[in-house]
């Protein structure tokens, strides 16, 4: 009861700072680039699932591992009949997070909503700490590997008009090992709204591989973001794919906590007609002897815009730190605008740190070589 008694406080808490913060707007520095008037002006209903389901078939094209485990969500519900997940060594648990609320509240109440920025974007983390309905938890015990990559397939239907607001969890226990494959897609023209939130604690000397796909209905809103916290002489690398939405953001916030930590980021952006596109990332080095990577590209063609904004913070005592950061956009045409701002704040003074971006376009001369 006590634990059931938390999760509602942390849903009321939660709701109380999305009345307070709301959507945010371009007078937030880390959004001078991406307007949602839009998207706060725009209707949504619930997001419930429709009572015909899709078929496995029918989901085949956006499977990474036909034989994998997968958990399927459909218009932001669990769908047990379309997913796998008894393919899976023993210390391994991966399950609904409404399952694990409803079965166990214990495994996670200690790390939901403790590893995302309380409102880094605005209230949106807390829309969706207030309103998550169903997610995944990946729980990994000490020591374990798992070698088959693990999929979260979410998929919009078609027509879908819903706010869905997954939640996903992972605790990788000390010195274990998995990838992790994220997929947001859709089965034909839908305009609803996904506000996901993840939360990933890297436990020392484990390694986490998470890649997020974003395929959605170029006429679908989708707000991501990702919290990482990372342990001694671990690593997370993330890698982001996205092409779809009318509008998309995704955001990373990693926090190197432990000596000798790693973090390795990387994204491709494709976009076109009027999509907009933006990936903000902030990496903290909170303790010495810890490296980042980030590289990250662009192409973009009509009347479309990419925004790239990437924060690396050095803390005082993390001497040692070995950060670097590159953003590299393509334009195809002249209506296309790319806007990227790299930044470096530094507290230490034994560093090696470096940053660029370049933003350009096709030399019309090499076209014929």
């Amino acid at each position: 009861m006590a634990c059931i008694a938390a999760s509602v406080a942390l849903r009321a808490r939660a709701m109380s700072r999305f009345a307070e913060a709301g959507f945010p707007t371009i007078r937030n520095e880390s959004w001078k680039y991406t307007d949602l008037r839009r998207l706060a002006a725009a209707s949504f209903d619930s997001g419930a699932a429709r009572s015909t389901m899709p078929t496995r078939d029918a989901l085949m094209p956006f499977l990474v591992d036909l034989a994998g485990p997968v958990a399927v969500f459909v218009d932001g519900r669990f769908a047990p009949n379309l997913s796998t997940l008894d393919k899976l060594p023993d210390g391994v648990s991966f399950r609904s997070l409404a399952q694990v609320l409803a079965a166990s509240p214990q495994q996670v109440e200690r790390h939901l909503g403790s590893i995302a920025p309380p409102d880094p974007s605005g209230g949106l983390v807390a829309l969706n700490t207030a309103l998550m309905a169903d997610g995944v938890v990946l729980i990994l015990d000490r020591n374990v590997v798992v070698e088959t990559p693990m999929q979260v397939l979410n998929v919009a239907t078609e027509g879908s008009t819903g706010a869905v607001h997954p939640r996903l969890l992972v605790i990788a226990g000390e010195g274990s090992a998995a990838t992790l494959v994220e997929s947001f897609a859709a089965l034909g023209a839908a305009s609803g709204f996904t506000d996901a939130v993840a939360e990933i604690d890297v436990g020392p000397a484990a390694r986490i591989r998470h890649v997020r796909l974003q395929e959605e209905s170029v006429s679908a809103w989708h707000i991501g973001l990702v919290g990482v916290r990372v342990g001694r002489d671990a690593g997370y690398e993330g890698l982001i794919l996205s092409d779809g939405g009318r509008l998309s953001r995704t955001e990373i916030h990693a926090r190197l906590e432990g000596k000798g930590a790693e973090c390795r980021l990387d994204g491709a952006t494709l976009v076109r007609g009027r999509q907009h596109a933006d990936i903000t990332t902030d990496i903290e080095h909170a303790s010495g002897f810890a490296r980042s990577r980030q590289m990250f590209k662009a192409v973009l063609d009509d009347q479309s815009r990419g925004v790239f904004q990437g924060r690396v913070l050095v803390a005082e005592d993390a001497q040692r730190t070995d950060a670097q950061q590159s953003n590299r956009n393509l334009l195809l045409s002249r209506g296309a605008q790319a806007d990227s701002k790299p930044e470096l704040i530094i507290h230490a003074d034994d560093v090696k740190c470096s940053h660029g971006a370049t933003v350009g376009d096709l030399d019309r001369n090499a076209l014929f070589y």
